[in-house]
């Protein structure tokens, strides 16, 4: 087991060593059977006491992820994640074995990342780091809502209101220079990747859920197709981009409103049978229509590949 060094007098639990543990064993430096250091030579790497670190070993043999052998040692047992542990947890660790294969790119030593995971996973949070998004203010929110739908803790920001207005959003990156990646919607990534460059911000493109978009963008074979977004600017959002997908005759079979189209609503109420609905509009379409329309959920702009890709660079940048 790889050392770990820690100040003077800071107290360890035994979350933060389980976490250490599993750190090590998903970037492939322990494995189930290995024998750890000794409870004294653990108490010299985290600096506390012997006492503190005997216990430590002893709690988490009472867990069964260790396996003490009398004059033979402490044991790794596994790793494996308990199913009361709560999401965020999960996902953390989820995250730590999918950036473990995309280290061995960037050469990155195994305590560095120790030392990231945990201070992203309690041990403090970094204040010079924000994500700046490029879109309209219902894709910023549900961005923002996807995030915390998954317990991610990132800070995101709206760059403009009007994602095609350049000269605002070179403004914002001009004066906050805690905004160290721009995240943008697949309509507006030409114009991130420019400012991104321009004033030297890392760039990702926020890609959808992968199962919904294959359906919500399935080609509409002659049957009208009904999409309601929340606010007008994402209505013509949507509009653009099945132009950009099926072309202007087979995107004219979709009719796509916002919760301001009154006209358009009431030929939904009489015609749809199915209504593929923005999540930040879902609520108010149940109310209007009821249960005599199925409501099909649009795809979160932001993926697990995503949100991956966000915090890798909130780790490692």
């Amino acid at each position: 087991m790889s050392s770990i060094s820690r100040g003077t007098g800071e107290r360890y639990s035994t979350r933060r060593l389980k976490d250490y543990l599993r750190a090590n064993f998903y970037l492939r430096n322990i494995s189930p059977g290995d024998k750890l250091v000794s409870h004294r030579e653990l108490s010299k790497q985290l600096h506390i006491s012997p006492t503190t670190a005997l216990r430590l070993y002893e709690e988490l043999e009472s867990e069964g992820l260790l396996d003490s052998k009398e004059r033979s040692g402490t044991f790794l047992k596994h790793v494996g994640i308990p199913a009361d542990r709560g999401a965020r947890d999960v996902e953390m660790f989820r995250i730590v074995r999918d950036t473990a294969e995309r280290l061995k790119v960037l050469n990155a030593s195994s305590d560095q990342f120790i030392r990231l995971l945990l201070h992203y996973m309690g041990a403090g949070s970094r204040e010079d780091f924000k994500f700046g998004f490029v879109a309209h203010r219902e894709a910023y929110e549900l961005a923002a809502w996807t995030l915390q739908r998954n317990s991610v803790a990132l800070s995101l920001v709206q760059l403009s209101p009007d994602p095609e207005d350049g000269n605002w959003t070179r403004a914002v990156l001009a004066k906050d220079k805690t905004i160290r990646c721009v995240v943008a919607t697949y309509l507006h990534v030409d114009l991130a990747i420019s400012v991104a460059k321009e004033f030297d911000r890392h760039v990702l493109m926020a890609r959808p859920e992968r199962i919904s978009a294959k359906s919500f963008f399935a080609p509409p074979d002659g049957r009208t197709r009904y999409v309601l977004a929340r606010d007008p600017h994402t209505a013509e959002d949507i509009r653009m981009l099945l132009r950009r997908i099926f072309g202007d005759e087979e995107a004219s079979q979709f009719v796509v409103a916002s919760l301001e189209d009154q006209e358009v609503l009431r030929e939904m109420e009489a015609h749809a049978e199915e209504i593929t609905v923005s999540p930040m509009a879902r609520t108010q379409a149940a109310a209007r229509f009821g249960p005599q329309k199925r409501l099909k959920s649009m795809p979160a702009n932001l993926s697990d590949d995503t949100i991956h890709e966000m915090l890798f660079h909130y780790l490692f940048s």
